[in-house]
């Protein structure tokens, strides 16, 4: 089977700079809401065609095009996924959930220079929006950029103190550059917030408990 090659990324990111606000959802159409009956019934091809529809009718609709999204990249149809969000964001410029959305499909599908796009578009747009802060620190982590992933997770922390995956980020970003104390102190205040994971709450205090011991072992979010 021939593989199908990811949509551009240049009108998005084009469209992106025009605006910042964050757009109002539409309210459900009837097919929309079949779609999620359908989808919650289990039955995701019917939900799929049901969604289908509903975006036709509406070029500007955000919740089918979501649907649609959802049910590609339970597929692991990377490609079509990422089309249906990016067709919202021809419609609204400046939805950062859908653009930080498709940056997470890339990176899972093994795009992370256009994730880099989608999640530096998002941090463009709005610089203290945290899923778009916290992901592309994570990104650059992830990538061996670890120092320039530092200020980026510092935003992130600054501006959502009580932000504990951020926090854990964070530590891993000073981990890689052989900061083991400041590492320690970014999990201890991740710890110290309510919203962080129970997994991500038990590994760091593992990590906690074993940094003496294995100071290069890394906390994951």
């Amino acid at each position: 089977m021939r593989s199908r090659a990811l949509p551009s990324l240049a009108l998005f990111l084009a469209l992106a700079a025009a605006c910042a606000s964050t757009p109002d959802l539409e309210d459900p159409s009837p097919g929309y809401l079949e779609a999620i009956r359908l989808y919650d019934a289990g039955d995701h091809d019917g939900a799929l065609v049901a969604a289908r529809a509903a975006a036709d009718e509406d070029p500007e609709a955000i919740r089918p095009r979501w649907l649609i999204a959802t049910v590609l990249e339970k597929r692991g149809d990377w490609v079509g996924a990422v089309t249906a969000l990016q067709e919202t964001l021809q419609a609204h410029p400046n939805f950062l959930a859908g653009a930080n959305r498709m940056g997470e499909i890339l990176v899972r599908s093994g795009r992370p220079d256009e994730a880099e796009q989608c999640f530096r578009a998002c941090v463009d747009l709005d610089g203290k929006w945290i899923p778009g802060l916290v992901n592309l620190g994570s990104l650059l982590v992830d990538t061996g950029r670890a120092e320039e992933a530092v200020p980026v997770l510092v935003a992130a922390t600054e501006a959502a103190p009580e932000h504990g995956t951020a926090h854990l980020v964070l530590a891993n970003a000073h981990l890689a550059l052989g900061r083991s104390e400041e590492a320690r102190v970014e999990v201890e205040r991740a710890l110290a917030c309510k919203d962080l994971p129970e997994t991500a709450r038990a590994q760091a205090q593992e990590f906690l408990e074993s940094l003496a011991a294995a100071p290069a072992e890394r906390p994951r979010p």
